[in-house]
């Protein structure tokens, strides 16, 4: 028994020894695909029961290395531009109708951005000054997100449709952010009237795009390829356009019951008893 059992501790060494890898022991997972300079992320488990047995418990846990893009070299910018072109394509193929715009900012608001993101390295401790180039746009990027999102519910509000988006965030040469910008109807209309009055922090310039032509995704998702300070946002599931209108069914279903069920409680609250029969059919009239 005790023969087996070194034999078997033998094996699992051996097994173990031709995984060893940069004195790691585990499984190498290649997920970095044509990236030029993968990182590597090295991950301990807890050690298998069976090992534990067999090996000491140091020697049982399980490390695997996982090699993953860093996003920054070329054939990760160039993947990454793709891959957004592809879902914008797949979005404008499916919308009623698709708007391309440009947003920008006025001198007055980009001086601001960039004063609030030099306050912000001050109270960090830092020096006025210090930020390089590509810190101060990320900086006036981030600072410009909750006036995008602003930008957004007032379309929303204004126009009452359902819609879908992609922007991305480009460098201009005088180093202030402007945004490239696909929005996408679903149900309603909204018009370039209300788009580009909605922007109140700068210019902005909108059109429709022809389902047809492709080339203007590809135009606005190009940027992500040219550097890796390019940014993206974008709604939820964008390029599975019907994934997401399931979810939003289903959002809007739940949004019925609960109107349905307020209602029928302030009609009882008002002093019009409403039989059990009633308030369940108020509550469950909609099926999914």
């Amino acid at each position: 028994m005790a023969l087996t059992a070194n034999i078997e501790r033998a094996r699992v060494q051996e097994w173990l020894g031709n995984l060893r890898l940069g004195g790691h022991t585990g499984a190498r997972l290649r997920w970095a695909g044509n990236c030029t300079a993968p990182v590597e992320i090295f991950c301990r488990g807890l050690p298998d029961k069976i090992c534990v047995n067999l090996l000491t418990e140091k020697e049982a846990a399980s490390v695997a290395t996982i090699e993953t893009p860093c996003r920054k070299c070329e054939p990760c910018l160039r993947a990454r531009s793709q891959l957004w072109a592809a879902r914008a394509r797949d979005e404008i193929a499916i919308a009623t109708r698709t708007w391309f715009g440009t947003l920008t900012l006025a001198p007055a608001q980009a001086l601001q951005l960039r004063f609030g993101a030099e306050l912000q390295k001050d109270q960090q401790g830092h020096q006025l000054g210090e930020l390089t180039e590509d810190e101060l746009f990320t900086a006036m990027s981030k600072g410009a997100t909750a006036e995008l999102t602003k930008w957004l519910k007032r379309i929303r509000k204004n126009s009452g449709a359902r819609l879908r988006y992609i922007l991305v965030c480009e460098k201009h040469k005088s180093g202030v952010p402007h945004w490239h910008v696909l929005i996408h109807e679903y149900e309603g209309k909204v018009t370039k009237a209300k788009l580009e009055a909605s922007w109140r922090y700068g210019f902005s310039h909108f059109r429709l795009v022809e389902r047809e032509n492709i080339k203007t995704a590809w135009y606005v998702c190009k940027y992500l390829g040219k550097s890796a300070l390019a940014r993206v946002r974008a709604s939820q599931q964008y390029g599975t356009p019907k994934a997401a209108t399931i979810a939003d069914q289903i959002e809007n279903q739940i949004a019925v019951l609960m109107q349905g069920r307020r209602n029928a409680m302030t009609s009882v609250n008002k002093g019009n008893p409403t039989s059990n029969a009633s308030l369940e059919n108020s509550i469950f009239s909609t099926s999914f």
